[in-house]
């Protein structure tokens, strides 16, 4: 996709934009540029123009080039984001964390999060366990190692599997094999499934209006 820039710049200086921009508009990228513009094009600051440019919070790549006559032509390629990670920043699918301005952060992105350095081991866990649960048609909502190193995992109705420290593929394919079959009827009414037991597993059911807290039941 390309697209260019009508304004006249000080100095009769364009900017020619390429790139399939999906979250930059082409008016922060001419903001960026700008003042580093006006001059003759044998004076333009590249180097400058490029830092200014790959500042911008969802560019990855830029390449930046004088255009005779008249201006600066710049290509830029976007980050992808696989994952929100925490509250309020992105991952992409190489671990790379990323902030961008929240109105631009996509929706239906699953939430992964965990201690700074796990981000690699997380994405590969959401990539075996979503392949896991797609087998049932489970949907993961976001899944997140906690400070004691234990993974969690919580799926689109908001039921949370607790996998503990290890074996966390074998437990997530225990819920498939065995909790998803025994609890079907009942399943949305349970709040959370403990999978850190050997064999079996646990569960604690939502609070009724009448009960202060929910009961757990092992099998």
């Amino acid at each position: 996709t390309v697209t260019s820039s009508d304004a006249v710049l000080p100095q009769a200086h364009r900017l020619y934009l390429q790139g399939d921009l999906r979250y930059t508009r082409d008016a922060e990228v001419l903001a960026a540029v700008e003042p580093y513009l006006g001059v003759d094009l044998v004076a333009l600051d590249i180097d400058g123009l490029y830092e200014a440019v790959h500042a911008l919070p969802w560019v990855t790549q830029a390449k930046i080039r004088r255009r005779w006559p008249d201006g600066v032509w710049v290509r830029v390629a976007e980050r992808e984001a696989i994952a929100r990670w925490g509250e309020a920043e992105l991952i992409s699918p190489t671990g790379e964390v990323f902030a961008v301005p929240v109105e631009t952060i996509p929706e239906g992105l699953v939430r992964l999060y965990g201690p700074q350095g796990t981000e690699r081991e997380l994405l590969a866990a959401y990539a075996s366990t979503r392949r896991m649960l797609a087998t049932v048609d489970v949907e993961i909502d976001s899944l997140w190692i906690d400070p004691r190193g234990a993974w969690h995992l919580r799926v689109n109705n908001g039921l949370e599997l607790l996998l503990g420290r290890q074996e966390l593929n074998q437990r997530v394919l225990r819920f498939v094999d065995v909790v998803l079959g025994s609890l079907a009827p009942r399943l949305i009414e349970a709040q959370y499934i403990d999978l850190r037991y050997g064999n079996g597993f646990a569960v604690g059911w939502r609070p009724q209006p009448e009960e202060k807290e929910a009961d757990v039941e092992k099998t």
